[in-house]
């Protein structure tokens, strides 16, 4: 069985669209080798699947895009002595690719692979290794992104005193795109705009990464999934005919940037404000701001894979 190793020039192998990849391919052989030819592939393409089980027969629903697929043909063929061989590769990683990443129901993969044909059998032996790829998204060229953004809402209550007003919320944040190890500022302000009731509230604020699947086969059909990177929590008592601001901020950690384009995979992220007011069940608030990720040189391999998040939403 021939010995394979894969040598890139930067360790890890992490590229930006538009970077280079490079480097060699080193196979030995123990004894010689009838060979009909030795390729090389550099390939990136999505995956999603997934079971429903909620049908009444479980369904497996499946999708797959292949972002390009570009090969090399390295040996043409003929009686290859026993040895060692290098075989250098040189690609362009094209600027249509997705950011790599890795979930439970879908991944989004790069990989060189050196393919070897053999002339006495069908099936070909393949050796690859993985690589990462990054999409460059940079924030400040989209228009708008770093202005303040605003949601609100009202919430009225039945079983208060019908002199009771309406409480108003906002939930703002100072710039609508972030980069990782940045800080997003917010701000939550609530006013009272009863003359007689106070109420006490429970604010949460989550930073949201949000997946979104779509299958192709048996049918189109799509999928999200959540996590939480993080979140802060606010306890406060407003009083009548009173506003209170609450000033908040959270980290961005290392993260894939916003999917740009329309893909199988794709991530976005959000702010989202959840709000309740103690012992009146129905008086709830939720409020969502769309937050851009854009791409930063700090991200590594653990970062795309969602395994390493342990809270879901």
């Amino acid at each position: 069985m021939p010995n394979c190793k894969f040598i890139f020039e930067r360790d890890p192998p992490l590229y930006k669209c538009g970077e280079r990849v490079s480097g060699n391919i080193e196979i030995a052989f123990s004894k010689e080798q009838s060979l009909e030819d030795l390729r090389i592939v550099f390939r990136g393409m999505a995956t999603v699947r997934w079971v429903d089980t909620m049908a009444r027969f479980p369904k497996i629903y499946t999708g797959e895009e292949t972002y390009m697929e570009l090969e090399t043909l390295v040996y043409q063929g003929g009686i290859l002595p026993a040895g060692t061989y290098n075989y250098a590769f040189d690609y362009v990683v094209p600027d249509v690719c997705a950011t790599t990443c890795t979930t439970e129901i879908g991944r989004i993969f790069y990989e060189i692979i050196l393919i070897v044909a053999y002339k006495a059998k069908s099936e070909a032996r393949k050796f690859s290794k993985e690589i990462m790829v990054l999409q460059t998204f940079n924030i400040e060229k989209v228009p708008n992104t770093l202005l303040p953004i605003v949601r609100s809402d009202e919430m009225f209550f039945c079983c208060w005193p019908c002199s009771a007003g309406p409480v108003t919320v906002h939930l703002k944040v100072n710039s609508g795109a972030y980069i990782p190890g940045s800080i997003i500022k917010f701000s939550i302000e609530l006013a009272n705009m009863s003359k007689r009731c106070k109420f006490r509230t429970r604010a949460t604020t989550y930073f949201i990464q949000v997946y979104k699947f779509t299958t192709q086969v048996p049918r189109r059909r799509i999928r999200y999934m959540s996590y939480i990177l993080n979140s802060v929590e606010n306890r406060v008592v407003v009083k009548s005919d009173d506003i209170v601001v609450v000033d908040e901020q959270l980290a961005v950690p290392p993260l894939p940037p916003s999917t740009q384009g329309i893909h199988i995979i794709s991530i976005k992220y959000e702010l989202r404000l959840e709000m309740s007011i103690s012992t009146i069940s129905q008086a709830k608030v939720d409020l969502i701001i769309p937050i851009l990720i854009g791409s930063s040189a700090e991200i590594l391999p653990e970062h795309t894979r969602t395994k390493t998040k342990s809270r879901r939403w």
